[in-house]
């Protein structure tokens, strides 16, 4: 037995005799964070990319008419070699359209490089397709830093879950209900540590109104560059010198709700 990608789904092709084979569609969600199974898929494509296949056992069992497999493999345990020390390659979600917004910062907080992927294409999806790419995603990312030699930023995945009043994500909370950003999260952390490549998860309160009074204009970037330029920054330690009449609209709650509105009406 053996895991294939057929037309962008995991199945299980079982031999049944002499070159003859029957192919079982694989069902299985993560429970959690920490599910190994979130481990196994990345090793599983990563090995089909490469071609450096890695040992795993399938035993299936029959029950109530209804068959579950289990999957035994080792866990690597790979050195960290991609650290904040060398800068980041930062990620912002955004909803509007929905899409990655790709920072690249170094390590003295400067914006060296930035690009933005679209997730359109994953809204029409079955699940296991979309389950597929977003592995296919999450690699895509980490090679990127192993190319530039930096570490990963990210959301904060608690505060992504249900964050919090001024935020800036509750668009994107309601928006996303077809895709699940912290699925696709999950599965870039996992394949990051596979790949010895650090992640730091900031607090992204404030990041798109900050981005916005501040680097859009500075930078001449859209407000989602802006946005996980931010993160980047947050995620090397900076803090934002903002000036005194920013520091008070941001403590403003009816201009900030104003501003994120706004902002998303015209973005």
């Amino acid at each position: 037995m053996r895991f294939e990608d057929l037309n962008g789904q995991l199945y299980l092709r079982i031999t049944t005799g002499n070159r003859e084979f029957i192919y079982a569609k694989v069902l299985r969600e993560p429970s959690n964070s920490k599910d190994k199974w979130l481990t196994f898929m990345a090793m599983l494509l990563e090995s089909w990319k490469t071609q450096s296949y890695f040992p795993y056992t399938v035993e299936l069992k029959l029950r109530n008419g209804e068959v579950y497999g289990s999957v035994s493999f080792e866990l690597p345990t790979p050195e960290v070699r991609y650290k904040r020390e060398n800068g980041v390659i930062a990620i912002d979600i955004n909803a509007s359209p929905i899409h990655l917004a790709v920072a690249e910062v170094t390590k003295t907080g400067e914006l060296l490089s930035y690009q933005t992927i679209s997730l359109h294409r994953f809204l029409e999806l079955s699940q296991n397709s979309k389950d597929h790419q977003e592995w296919i995603l999450a690699h895509h990312i980490v090679d990127l830093a192993i190319q530039k030699g930096k570490a990963i930023a990210v959301e904060n995945l608690k505060n992504l879950k249900k964050g919090k009043r001024g935020d800036g994500k509750a668009e994107l909370r309601k928006r996303l209900h077809h895709w699940s950003a912290k699925k696709f999260l999950q599965k870039l952390k996992r394949v990051a540590v596979l790949k010895g490549v650090e992640v730091i998860e900031v607090n992204p309160a404030y990041t798109s109104v900050i981005g916005i009074l501040k680097y859009a204009p500075q930078l001449n970037i859209d407000k989602d560059i802006a946005g996980a330029y931010l993160i980047g920054r947050r995620a090397l330690g900076f803090r934002e010198d903002m000036p005194e009449n920013y520091e008070k609209l941001l403590k403003d709650k009816a201009y900030l709700e104003f501003a994120l509105k706004r902002n998303l009406e015209n973005f």
